[in-house]
């Protein structure tokens, strides 16, 4: 059983097991970036869920996602990362593999924050999609309460897990990235 509960800038989310929180401004940024409608085909977005509730309410997801908690918790870890496969597509990913990008002529530099740098498919090759993926990366911090474990989401999007975005990101995890609004494959 689980219900959803507002806090003031909280969406809360309670199973059996665990406590799920999602800051509102997490949850207003995933919105902007991953959650843009399911038949929105582009770069970093899902089109299995159109909000994180309803990502949370997925049985798949949510069995692959408690087993990962259940066992860093038994570790007593406070922090975890993980990446889920789902059994069906859930989404285009934001992020290739480089070796599939052999023209150099299709990338471009680019800083995806200010701790990092990486490649991206240049804005303007719309022929080259993002993929579509079956895999979720969930970033995630573990807090232990006198009377409940509470899960705080801090980041989630569809593909693999590439890391912290420090440093040269493409060299270190062998990718390119994809702009939010390049079109992902149909």
């Amino acid at each position: 059983m689980s219900a959803r509960v507002l806090v003031k800038g909280y969406m809360v989310f309670k199973t059996s097991q665990f406590v799920f929180i999602i800051r509102y401004n997490n949850d207003n940024r995933l919105k902007k970036i991953c959650f843009r409608g399911k038949e929105k085909n582009l770069a970093g977005n899902f089109s299995a869920w159109a909000s994180s509730l309803e990502m949370l309410q997925d049985a798949d997801f949510m069995e692959q996602f408690t087993t990962d908690i259940r066992q860093r918790v038994e570790s007593g870890a406070v922090q975890g990362r993980v990446c889920i496969h789902c059994s069906s597509v859930i989404g285009w990913s934001s992020t290739d593999e480089i070796e599939k990008y052999v023209d150099e002529e299709d990338l471009e530099e680019f800083s995806p924050n200010i701790h990092s740098t990486g490649l991206r498919v240049k804005k303007d090759l719309i022929t080259l999609a993002a993929p579509r993926t079956h895999l979720v990366t969930v970033i995630y911090e573990i807090r232990y309460e006198p009377s409940q474990t509470t899960i705080v989401i801090h980041s989630l999007y569809p593909g693999r897990d590439i890391g912290e975005l420090k440093g040269n990101v493409s060299i270190r995890e062998s990718c390119v990235f994809f702009d939010w609004d390049h079109p992902g494959e149909v």
